[in-house]
Protein backbone atom coordinates (compact mmCIF):
# COMPACT_ATOMS: atom_id res chain seq x y z
CA UNK A 1 0.00 0.00 0.00
CA UNK A 2 1.52 3.69 -0.66
CA UNK A 3 0.99 6.37 1.57
CA UNK A 4 -1.89 9.12 0.17
CA UNK A 5 0.48 11.80 0.11
CA UNK A 6 2.26 10.00 -3.39
CA UNK A 7 1.37 11.36 -6.57
CA UNK A 8 0.40 7.71 -7.64
CA UNK A 9 -1.09 5.05 -5.53
CA UNK A 10 -0.74 1.10 -5.53
CA UNK A 11 -2.58 -1.61 -3.93
CA UNK A 12 -3.15 -5.23 -4.14
CA UNK A 13 -6.05 -7.33 -3.76
CA UNK A 14 -5.57 -11.31 -4.21
CA UNK A 15 -5.31 -11.72 -8.01
CA UNK A 16 -5.72 -7.82 -8.88
CA UNK A 17 -3.37 -5.07 -8.77
CA UNK A 18 -4.22 -1.06 -8.66
CA UNK A 19 -2.42 1.97 -9.68
CA UNK A 20 -4.68 5.28 -8.49
CA UNK A 21 -3.48 8.47 -10.27
CA UNK A 22 -3.06 10.91 -7.13
CA UNK A 23 -2.78 14.45 -7.85
CA UNK A 24 -6.61 15.30 -8.15
CA UNK A 25 -5.59 19.52 -7.32
CA UNK A 26 -4.30 18.94 -10.49
CA UNK A 27 -7.03 16.45 -11.99
CA UNK A 28 -4.10 13.80 -12.25
CA UNK A 29 -2.53 15.30 -14.91
CA UNK A 30 0.20 13.57 -15.89
CA UNK A 31 3.95 14.94 -15.36
CA UNK A 32 7.43 13.14 -15.61
CA UNK A 33 7.73 12.01 -11.48
CA UNK A 34 4.20 10.03 -12.43
CA UNK A 35 5.51 8.64 -15.49
CA UNK A 36 8.74 7.60 -13.64
CA UNK A 37 6.69 5.91 -10.71
CA UNK A 38 4.09 4.13 -12.85
CA UNK A 39 6.40 2.33 -15.24
CA UNK A 40 8.20 0.37 -12.96
CA UNK A 41 5.19 -1.36 -11.56
CA UNK A 42 3.00 -1.98 -14.56
CA UNK A 43 5.97 -4.00 -15.39
CA UNK A 44 5.98 -5.49 -12.47
CA UNK A 45 2.38 -5.96 -12.47
CA UNK A 46 2.84 -7.72 -16.07
CA UNK A 47 5.39 -9.98 -14.48
CA UNK A 48 3.90 -11.32 -11.79
CA UNK A 49 2.57 -14.79 -11.82
CA UNK A 50 0.20 -13.56 -8.66
CA UNK A 51 -1.03 -10.51 -10.68
CA UNK A 52 -4.25 -11.57 -12.83
CA UNK A 53 -5.92 -8.22 -13.52
CA UNK A 54 -4.51 -5.07 -13.38
CA UNK A 55 -7.11 -1.67 -12.26
CA UNK A 56 -6.53 2.01 -13.05
CA UNK A 57 -8.53 4.91 -11.51
CA UNK A 58 -7.86 8.41 -10.69
CA UNK A 59 -8.74 10.04 -7.36
CA UNK A 60 -11.10 12.91 -7.42
CA UNK A 61 -12.78 14.22 -10.39
CA UNK A 62 -10.66 12.91 -12.87
CA UNK A 63 -9.38 9.76 -14.21
CA UNK A 64 -6.59 11.84 -15.96
CA UNK A 65 -7.07 15.57 -17.89
CA UNK A 66 -3.81 14.87 -19.56
CA UNK A 67 -0.03 15.69 -19.77
CA UNK A 68 1.98 18.60 -18.25
CA UNK A 69 1.79 20.40 -21.70
CA UNK A 70 2.84 23.43 -19.94
CA UNK A 71 5.97 22.30 -18.75
CA UNK A 72 6.91 20.75 -22.00
CA UNK A 73 6.74 23.96 -23.91
CA UNK A 74 8.35 25.74 -21.20
CA UNK A 75 11.05 23.46 -21.65
CA UNK A 76 10.70 23.26 -25.44
CA UNK A 77 11.61 27.15 -25.26
CA UNK A 78 14.96 26.95 -24.33
CA UNK A 79 17.35 24.75 -26.67
CA UNK A 80 19.39 23.32 -23.29
CA UNK A 81 16.30 21.89 -22.47
CA UNK A 82 14.50 20.87 -25.43
CA UNK A 83 15.79 16.94 -25.67
CA UNK A 84 13.84 16.63 -22.00
CA UNK A 85 10.38 17.87 -23.75
CA UNK A 86 10.57 15.36 -26.63
CA UNK A 87 12.07 12.53 -23.79
CA UNK A 88 8.76 13.26 -21.76
CA UNK A 89 6.57 12.19 -25.34
CA UNK A 90 8.86 9.88 -25.22
CA UNK A 91 8.08 8.15 -21.82
CA UNK A 92 4.37 8.90 -22.16
CA UNK A 93 3.62 7.03 -25.24
CA UNK A 94 5.84 4.21 -24.01
CA UNK A 95 3.59 4.27 -20.81
CA UNK A 96 0.55 3.81 -23.21
CA UNK A 97 2.14 0.87 -25.12
CA UNK A 98 2.83 -1.14 -22.04
CA UNK A 99 -0.64 -0.80 -21.07
CA UNK A 100 -1.78 -2.33 -24.30
CA UNK A 101 0.55 -4.80 -24.31
CA UNK A 102 0.11 -6.11 -20.64
CA UNK A 103 -1.15 -9.90 -21.44
CA UNK A 104 -3.66 -9.51 -18.85
CA UNK A 105 -7.24 -8.00 -18.45
CA UNK A 106 -6.74 -4.36 -17.83
CA UNK A 107 -9.60 -2.41 -16.60
CA UNK A 108 -9.81 1.20 -16.71
CA UNK A 109 -12.30 3.39 -14.80
CA UNK A 110 -12.99 6.89 -16.82
CA UNK A 111 -15.20 8.34 -13.57
CA UNK A 112 -14.52 11.43 -14.77
CA UNK A 113 -12.20 13.75 -16.88
CA UNK A 114 -10.69 11.42 -19.07
CA UNK A 115 -8.37 13.62 -21.89
CA UNK A 116 -5.62 13.84 -24.15
CA UNK A 117 -2.83 11.95 -21.83
CA UNK A 118 -5.65 10.77 -19.77
CA UNK A 119 -7.26 9.10 -23.02
CA UNK A 120 -3.51 7.57 -23.60
CA UNK A 121 -3.79 5.43 -20.60
CA UNK A 122 -6.95 3.63 -20.75
CA UNK A 123 -7.89 3.44 -25.08
CA UNK A 124 -5.87 0.92 -25.29
CA UNK A 125 -7.44 -1.11 -22.31
CA UNK A 126 -9.85 -4.04 -22.79
CA UNK A 127 -12.52 -2.70 -20.11
CA UNK A 128 -12.94 0.91 -20.55
CA UNK A 129 -15.66 2.07 -17.95
CA UNK A 130 -17.31 4.86 -18.58
CA UNK A 131 -19.56 6.14 -15.50
CA UNK A 132 -22.42 9.49 -16.02
CA UNK A 133 -19.34 11.22 -15.01
CA UNK A 134 -17.36 10.90 -17.65
CA UNK A 135 -15.79 13.41 -19.89
CA UNK A 136 -13.87 12.56 -22.50
CA UNK A 137 -11.66 14.93 -24.98
CA UNK A 138 -8.46 15.26 -27.58
CA UNK A 139 -8.43 18.64 -27.18
CA UNK A 140 -4.88 19.13 -28.50
CA UNK A 141 -6.25 21.73 -31.56
CA UNK A 142 -7.28 24.24 -28.93
CA UNK A 143 -3.64 24.30 -28.18
CA UNK A 144 -1.66 24.42 -31.21
CA UNK A 145 -0.82 20.87 -31.04
CA UNK A 146 -2.59 17.59 -32.35
CA UNK A 147 -3.84 14.46 -30.59
CA UNK A 148 -1.46 11.97 -29.87
CA UNK A 149 -0.94 9.02 -27.19
CA UNK A 150 -2.25 6.80 -29.78
CA UNK A 151 -4.95 8.81 -31.33
CA UNK A 152 -4.00 8.39 -34.84
CA UNK A 153 -5.23 4.73 -34.13
CA UNK A 154 -7.83 4.48 -31.15
CA UNK A 155 -9.97 7.02 -33.18
CA UNK A 156 -9.13 5.98 -36.57
CA UNK A 157 -11.00 2.69 -35.64
CA UNK A 158 -14.18 4.38 -34.39
CA UNK A 159 -17.68 4.11 -36.75
CA UNK A 160 -17.65 6.18 -39.36
CA UNK A 161 -16.03 9.95 -39.40
CA UNK A 162 -16.26 9.97 -35.83
CA UNK A 163 -12.28 9.64 -35.49
CA UNK A 164 -11.52 12.95 -37.49
CA UNK A 165 -14.34 14.77 -35.76
CA UNK A 166 -13.03 14.30 -32.91
CA UNK A 167 -9.76 14.60 -33.52
CA UNK A 168 -10.56 18.34 -35.33
CA UNK A 169 -13.24 19.66 -33.43
CA UNK A 170 -11.21 18.67 -29.76
CA UNK A 171 -15.09 17.87 -28.71
CA UNK A 172 -16.21 16.47 -25.66
CA UNK A 173 -18.52 13.54 -25.31
CA UNK A 174 -20.19 12.92 -21.65
CA UNK A 175 -21.38 10.35 -19.71
CA UNK A 176 -23.52 7.44 -21.68
CA UNK A 177 -22.55 8.84 -25.01
CA UNK A 178 -18.53 7.61 -24.36
CA UNK A 179 -19.65 4.16 -24.41
CA UNK A 180 -22.43 4.71 -26.97
CA UNK A 181 -19.93 6.27 -29.61
CA UNK A 182 -17.12 3.25 -29.06
CA UNK A 183 -14.68 5.05 -26.68
CA UNK A 184 -15.34 2.99 -23.84
CA UNK A 185 -16.31 -0.88 -23.49
CA UNK A 186 -19.17 -0.65 -21.00
CA UNK A 187 -20.99 1.86 -18.82
CA UNK A 188 -21.82 1.69 -15.08
CA UNK A 189 -23.25 4.30 -12.55
CA UNK A 190 -20.88 6.15 -10.92
CA UNK A 191 -22.39 5.33 -7.60
CA UNK A 192 -22.24 1.46 -8.79
CA UNK A 193 -17.98 2.21 -9.45
CA UNK A 194 -17.09 1.38 -5.73
CA UNK A 195 -18.98 -1.97 -5.34
CA UNK A 196 -18.02 -2.86 -8.88
CA UNK A 197 -14.26 -2.41 -8.04
CA UNK A 198 -14.79 -4.71 -4.73
CA UNK A 199 -16.43 -7.70 -7.25
CA UNK A 200 -13.43 -7.59 -9.59
CA UNK A 201 -10.80 -7.50 -6.41
CA UNK A 202 -13.03 -10.69 -5.07
CA UNK A 203 -12.31 -12.42 -8.31
CA UNK A 204 -9.56 -15.44 -7.47
CA UNK A 205 -9.16 -16.11 -11.45
CA UNK A 206 -10.29 -13.33 -12.94
CA UNK A 207 -10.44 -14.66 -16.64
CA UNK A 208 -10.98 -12.10 -19.32
CA UNK A 209 -14.37 -13.51 -20.00
CA UNK A 210 -15.39 -13.54 -16.26
CA UNK A 211 -13.86 -9.70 -15.51
CA UNK A 212 -16.49 -8.83 -18.78
CA UNK A 213 -19.38 -11.02 -17.15
CA UNK A 214 -18.94 -9.05 -13.86
CA UNK A 215 -18.72 -5.29 -15.02
CA UNK A 216 -22.00 -5.78 -17.62
CA UNK A 217 -23.74 -7.18 -15.18
CA UNK A 218 -23.39 -3.78 -13.76
CA UNK A 219 -24.75 -2.05 -16.38
CA UNK A 220 -27.61 0.13 -16.02
CA UNK A 221 -30.17 1.21 -19.17
CA UNK A 222 -31.07 4.86 -20.14
CA UNK A 223 -33.90 4.17 -18.23
CA UNK A 224 -37.58 5.84 -19.82
CA UNK A 225 -36.40 8.55 -22.13
CA UNK A 226 -40.32 9.90 -22.92
CA UNK A 227 -41.21 9.53 -26.40
CA UNK A 228 -39.26 7.40 -28.67
CA UNK A 229 -37.85 9.60 -31.66
CA UNK A 230 -37.48 6.53 -33.65
CA UNK A 231 -41.02 5.37 -33.69
CA UNK A 232 -39.51 2.66 -36.04
CA UNK A 233 -38.79 4.54 -39.36
CA UNK A 234 -42.42 5.82 -38.91
CA UNK A 235 -43.72 8.94 -41.39
CA UNK A 236 -40.68 11.39 -41.85
CA UNK A 237 -42.60 14.24 -43.26
CA UNK A 238 -40.81 14.11 -46.57
CA UNK A 239 -43.10 12.29 -48.29
CA UNK A 240 -41.64 8.61 -48.14
CA UNK A 241 -43.57 5.20 -47.01
CA UNK A 242 -44.62 4.76 -43.44
CA UNK A 243 -43.54 1.78 -42.04
CA UNK A 244 -44.74 -0.59 -39.53
CA UNK A 245 -44.43 0.32 -35.82
CA UNK A 246 -43.72 -1.87 -33.01
CA UNK A 247 -46.01 -2.43 -30.41
CA UNK A 248 -43.00 -1.66 -28.05
CA UNK A 249 -41.66 1.58 -29.45
CA UNK A 250 -39.56 2.02 -26.63
CA UNK A 251 -37.46 -0.83 -27.13
CA UNK A 252 -36.18 0.81 -29.95
CA UNK A 253 -35.26 3.83 -28.57
CA UNK A 254 -32.32 5.16 -30.21
CA UNK A 255 -28.99 6.23 -28.55
CA UNK A 256 -29.16 8.88 -25.43
CA UNK A 257 -26.32 11.41 -26.82
CA UNK A 258 -26.28 13.84 -29.23
CA UNK A 259 -23.92 12.78 -32.07
CA UNK A 260 -27.17 10.09 -33.68
CA UNK A 261 -29.68 10.69 -36.39
CA UNK A 262 -29.37 13.43 -38.92
CA UNK A 263 -26.69 14.98 -36.45
CA UNK A 264 -24.60 11.87 -37.02
CA UNK A 265 -25.37 11.67 -40.89
CA UNK A 266 -23.74 15.10 -41.36
CA UNK A 267 -20.68 14.42 -39.61
CA UNK A 268 -20.08 11.63 -41.31
CA UNK A 269 -20.48 13.11 -44.42
CA UNK A 270 -18.73 16.40 -43.51
CA UNK A 271 -15.26 14.75 -42.26
CA UNK A 272 -15.02 12.16 -44.46
CA UNK A 273 -13.42 14.54 -46.76
CA UNK A 274 -9.26 14.65 -47.11
CA UNK A 275 -8.52 18.18 -46.70
CA UNK A 276 -9.57 21.31 -44.00
CA UNK A 277 -10.79 23.17 -46.80
CA UNK A 278 -13.65 20.54 -47.98
CA UNK A 279 -14.32 19.78 -44.35
CA UNK A 280 -15.63 23.18 -43.84
CA UNK A 281 -17.00 23.62 -47.67
CA UNK A 282 -19.07 20.62 -46.43
CA UNK A 283 -20.35 21.75 -43.25
CA UNK A 284 -20.78 25.20 -44.68
CA UNK A 285 -23.57 23.54 -47.49
CA UNK A 286 -24.94 21.10 -44.59
CA UNK A 287 -25.73 24.31 -42.56
CA UNK A 288 -28.49 25.58 -44.99
CA UNK A 289 -30.20 22.13 -45.39
CA UNK A 290 -33.14 22.79 -44.01
CA UNK A 291 -34.21 25.72 -46.48
CA UNK A 292 -34.07 22.77 -49.28
CA UNK A 293 -37.44 21.41 -50.76
CA UNK A 294 -37.81 17.55 -49.72
CA UNK A 295 -36.89 16.33 -52.97
CA UNK A 296 -33.46 17.82 -52.66
CA UNK A 297 -32.60 16.10 -49.36
CA UNK A 298 -29.80 13.79 -49.90
CA UNK A 299 -31.00 10.57 -49.24
CA UNK A 300 -29.22 9.77 -46.57
CA UNK A 301 -31.25 12.28 -44.48
CA UNK A 302 -34.59 11.35 -45.77
CA UNK A 303 -35.63 9.07 -43.14
CA UNK A 304 -35.12 11.89 -40.31
CA UNK A 305 -37.96 14.32 -39.55
CA UNK A 306 -37.55 18.19 -40.47
CA UNK A 307 -36.68 19.15 -37.19
CA UNK A 308 -34.19 16.69 -36.46
CA UNK A 309 -32.70 17.91 -39.96
CA UNK A 310 -33.04 21.22 -38.35
CA UNK A 311 -31.18 19.94 -35.55
CA UNK A 312 -28.10 19.18 -37.81
CA UNK A 313 -28.04 22.33 -39.45
CA UNK A 314 -27.03 24.29 -36.17
CA UNK A 315 -24.73 21.45 -35.42
CA UNK A 316 -22.99 21.88 -39.02
CA UNK A 317 -22.44 25.72 -38.11
CA UNK A 318 -21.25 25.35 -34.56
CA UNK A 319 -19.15 22.91 -35.73
CA UNK A 320 -17.64 25.33 -38.44
CA UNK A 321 -17.27 27.91 -36.15
CA UNK A 322 -15.23 25.87 -33.41
CA UNK A 323 -12.62 24.57 -36.37
CA UNK A 324 -12.60 28.40 -37.43
CA UNK A 325 -11.07 29.00 -33.56
CA UNK A 326 -8.38 25.88 -33.80
CA UNK A 327 -5.32 25.97 -35.31
CA UNK A 328 -5.08 26.27 -38.83
CA UNK A 329 -1.50 24.12 -38.93
CA UNK A 330 -2.69 21.51 -36.26
CA UNK A 331 -6.19 21.03 -37.86
CA UNK A 332 -4.34 20.04 -41.10
CA UNK A 333 -1.43 17.68 -38.81
CA UNK A 334 -4.39 15.77 -36.99
CA UNK A 335 -6.59 15.40 -39.74
CA UNK A 336 -3.32 13.80 -41.86
CA UNK A 337 -2.30 11.79 -38.79
CA UNK A 338 -6.54 10.11 -39.14
CA UNK A 339 -5.82 9.62 -42.78
CA UNK A 340 -2.72 7.73 -41.75
CA UNK A 341 -3.79 5.70 -39.02
CA UNK A 342 -7.20 4.46 -40.74
CA UNK A 343 -4.46 3.22 -43.83
CA UNK A 344 -2.46 1.52 -41.62
CA UNK A 345 -5.43 0.13 -39.70
CA UNK A 346 -6.60 -1.26 -43.06
CA UNK A 347 -3.53 -2.96 -43.64
CA UNK A 348 -2.88 -4.43 -40.23
CA UNK A 349 -0.01 -5.47 -37.80
CA UNK A 350 0.91 -3.60 -35.17
CA UNK A 351 -0.79 -0.42 -35.48
CA UNK A 352 -0.41 0.76 -32.08
CA UNK A 353 3.30 1.00 -31.84
CA UNK A 354 3.44 2.74 -35.85
CA UNK A 355 0.86 5.17 -34.41
CA UNK A 356 2.55 6.14 -31.73
CA UNK A 357 5.96 6.12 -33.81
CA UNK A 358 4.51 8.45 -36.03
CA UNK A 359 3.23 10.75 -33.15
CA UNK A 360 6.07 10.79 -31.47
CA UNK A 361 7.66 12.12 -34.99
CA UNK A 362 4.76 14.86 -34.97
CA UNK A 363 5.85 15.56 -31.39
CA UNK A 364 9.15 15.99 -32.34
CA UNK A 365 8.58 18.83 -34.81
CA UNK A 366 6.35 20.51 -32.53
CA UNK A 367 8.54 20.82 -30.19
CA UNK A 368 11.35 21.70 -32.17
CA UNK A 369 9.32 24.38 -34.09
CA UNK A 370 8.05 23.27 -37.16
CA UNK A 371 4.89 25.66 -36.19
CA UNK A 372 4.88 28.29 -33.26
CA UNK A 373 1.20 27.35 -32.32
CA UNK A 374 1.69 24.75 -29.69
CA UNK A 375 3.80 27.60 -27.63
CA UNK A 376 1.45 29.93 -29.05
CA UNK A 377 -1.68 28.08 -27.56
CA UNK A 378 -0.68 26.89 -24.49
CA UNK A 379 0.82 30.22 -23.58
CA UNK A 380 -2.43 31.57 -24.31
CA UNK A 381 -4.69 28.72 -22.72
CA UNK A 382 -3.42 27.03 -20.35
CA UNK A 383 -1.42 30.19 -18.99
CA UNK A 384 -2.99 33.20 -19.57
CA UNK A 385 -6.72 31.20 -19.59
CA UNK A 386 -7.30 33.41 -22.93
CA UNK A 387 -11.48 33.91 -22.73
CA UNK A 388 -13.35 31.08 -24.06
CA UNK A 389 -14.54 33.69 -26.82
CA UNK A 390 -11.57 34.72 -28.20
CA UNK A 391 -8.44 32.93 -30.36
CA UNK A 392 -5.11 32.43 -29.91
CA UNK A 393 -2.72 33.91 -32.15
CA UNK A 394 -2.25 31.55 -34.46
CA UNK A 395 0.26 31.69 -37.44
CA UNK A 396 -0.75 31.16 -40.45
CA UNK A 397 -4.11 32.45 -38.83
CA UNK A 398 -6.43 31.09 -42.03
CA UNK A 399 -6.96 27.71 -43.39
CA UNK A 400 -6.68 29.72 -46.73
CA UNK A 401 -3.34 30.63 -46.24
CA UNK A 402 -2.30 27.02 -45.26
CA UNK A 403 0.24 25.06 -47.74
CA UNK A 404 -0.83 21.52 -46.49
CA UNK A 405 1.73 19.62 -48.61
CA UNK A 406 4.26 22.06 -46.74
CA UNK A 407 2.80 21.12 -43.27
CA UNK A 408 2.45 17.09 -43.97
CA UNK A 409 6.30 17.34 -44.85
CA UNK A 410 7.25 19.43 -42.02
CA UNK A 411 5.62 16.73 -39.45
CA UNK A 412 5.63 13.33 -41.37
CA UNK A 413 8.71 13.10 -43.96
CA UNK A 414 10.98 11.28 -42.38
CA UNK A 415 13.43 13.83 -43.96
CA UNK A 416 11.96 16.52 -42.36
CA UNK A 417 14.52 18.92 -40.15
CA UNK A 418 12.23 19.02 -37.94
CA UNK A 419 12.90 15.29 -36.84
CA UNK A 420 16.72 15.95 -35.86
CA UNK A 421 17.04 13.97 -33.38
CA UNK A 422 14.12 11.89 -33.97
CA UNK A 423 13.56 9.48 -30.73
CA UNK A 424 12.78 5.91 -30.88
CA UNK A 425 10.30 4.12 -28.75
CA UNK A 426 12.32 2.47 -26.42
CA UNK A 427 9.78 -1.39 -26.10
CA UNK A 428 11.06 -3.65 -23.56
CA UNK A 429 11.26 -6.82 -25.23
CA UNK A 430 8.85 -9.03 -23.25
CA UNK A 431 6.31 -5.92 -24.24
CA UNK A 432 7.05 -5.90 -27.91
CA UNK A 433 7.07 -9.71 -28.52
CA UNK A 434 2.94 -10.12 -26.68
CA UNK A 435 0.00 -9.02 -28.81
CA UNK A 436 -2.02 -5.91 -28.66
CA UNK A 437 -4.78 -6.49 -26.39
CA UNK A 438 -8.02 -5.74 -28.76
CA UNK A 439 -9.57 -3.02 -27.87
CA UNK A 440 -12.88 -3.77 -29.50
CA UNK A 441 -13.34 -7.12 -27.77
CA UNK A 442 -16.15 -5.86 -25.45
CA UNK A 443 -17.64 -3.40 -26.68
CA UNK A 444 -20.67 -2.67 -28.76
CA UNK A 445 -20.71 -4.32 -32.16
CA UNK A 446 -19.29 -2.06 -34.66
CA UNK A 447 -21.12 -0.48 -37.78
CA UNK A 448 -19.36 -3.18 -39.96
CA UNK A 449 -20.56 -5.78 -37.78
CA UNK A 450 -24.30 -4.71 -38.57
CA UNK A 451 -23.64 -3.86 -41.99
CA UNK A 452 -22.32 -7.48 -42.18
CA UNK A 453 -25.45 -8.75 -40.45
CA UNK A 454 -28.11 -6.52 -42.87
CA UNK A 455 -26.34 -7.52 -45.92
CA UNK A 456 -26.16 -11.04 -45.01
CA UNK A 457 -22.62 -11.66 -45.17
CA UNK A 458 -22.06 -12.31 -41.25
CA UNK A 459 -21.22 -15.78 -40.43
CA UNK A 460 -24.78 -15.96 -38.57
CA UNK A 461 -26.70 -13.95 -41.21
CA UNK A 462 -29.61 -16.99 -42.84
CA UNK A 463 -31.11 -16.66 -46.06
CA UNK A 464 -33.91 -14.14 -45.19
CA UNK A 465 -34.40 -10.68 -44.98
CA UNK A 466 -35.43 -9.78 -41.43
CA UNK A 467 -37.72 -6.59 -39.82
CA UNK A 468 -36.33 -4.26 -38.01
CA UNK A 469 -37.14 -6.12 -34.60
CA UNK A 470 -35.81 -9.23 -35.86
CA UNK A 471 -32.89 -7.53 -36.95
CA UNK A 472 -32.46 -5.63 -33.66
CA UNK A 473 -32.75 -9.41 -31.77
CA UNK A 474 -30.41 -10.81 -33.89
CA UNK A 475 -27.56 -8.37 -33.53
CA UNK A 476 -28.16 -8.44 -29.40
CA UNK A 477 -27.99 -12.44 -30.02
CA UNK A 478 -25.13 -12.86 -32.24
CA UNK A 479 -22.71 -9.86 -31.45
CA UNK A 480 -22.71 -9.65 -28.03
CA UNK A 481 -19.30 -10.54 -26.18
CA UNK A 482 -19.51 -13.93 -25.71
CA UNK A 483 -22.70 -14.74 -26.53
CA UNK A 484 -22.41 -17.55 -28.61
CA UNK A 485 -21.53 -19.55 -25.13
CA UNK A 486 -23.15 -17.93 -22.36
CA UNK A 487 -26.26 -16.34 -24.42
CA UNK A 488 -25.60 -12.84 -22.41
CA UNK A 489 -26.88 -10.10 -24.26
CA UNK A 490 -24.74 -6.68 -24.16
CA UNK A 491 -26.30 -3.30 -22.76
CA UNK A 492 -26.80 -0.57 -26.03
CA UNK A 493 -26.49 -3.00 -28.75
CA UNK A 494 -30.27 -2.65 -29.75
CA UNK A 495 -30.41 1.30 -29.37
CA UNK A 496 -26.79 1.31 -32.03
CA UNK A 497 -28.70 -0.78 -34.15
CA UNK A 498 -31.70 1.09 -34.48
CA UNK A 499 -29.24 3.91 -34.98
CA UNK A 500 -27.24 2.45 -37.60
CA UNK A 501 -30.60 1.33 -39.52
CA UNK A 502 -31.76 4.75 -39.46
CA UNK A 503 -28.64 6.73 -41.13
CA UNK A 504 -27.56 3.50 -43.26
CA UNK A 505 -30.84 1.84 -44.28
CA UNK A 506 -34.57 1.49 -46.11
CA UNK A 507 -37.05 -0.87 -44.78
CA UNK A 508 -38.99 -2.26 -47.86
CA UNK A 509 -42.24 -3.62 -48.73
CA UNK A 510 -44.18 -1.60 -46.31
CA UNK A 511 -41.85 -1.65 -43.13
CA UNK A 512 -40.88 -5.28 -42.94
CA UNK A 513 -37.59 -6.17 -44.69
CA UNK A 514 -34.42 -4.29 -43.72
CA UNK A 515 -32.02 -3.12 -46.76
CA UNK A 516 -28.74 -1.35 -46.49
CA UNK A 517 -28.29 1.27 -48.57
CA UNK A 518 -26.12 1.47 -51.67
Amino acid sequence: MSTDSEDVLFQSHLSSRTYILNRPNKLNALDESMLNTLRPKIVEFAAADLCKLIIGRGNGRAFCAGGDVASVVRQAAHPSTRPRAVDFFKREFEMDYLLASLGKPYVAIMDGITMGGGAGLCMQAPFRIATENTKFAMPETKIGYSPDVGASAFLARLDGALGPYLALTSETIVGREVYELGLATHFVPSASVPALLRALEALEEPSWETVDAVVEAWYEGAGDTGEAKLSAFAQTGHGHPQTQTPAHTGRLARPSGPHTGAVRAALDAAFSYRSVADILDALLLLSHRSSLPDAALDVGFRNFTREEVVEAEAWARRTREALGARSPTSLVVALEAQRRGREALERGGNVLREALGMELGVATAFVNGASPDFATGVRAVLIDKLPKDQRPAWEPSDIEAINEDEIIKKFFDESSPFFDPKPQLDIPKEFAERPISDPNRYALPSEKEIESVIRGSHRTSGDFGMTVEELVDKCERDLAPGSRKSRRTKGGIREKVVDVVRRKCEVEEEGKWVKWRG
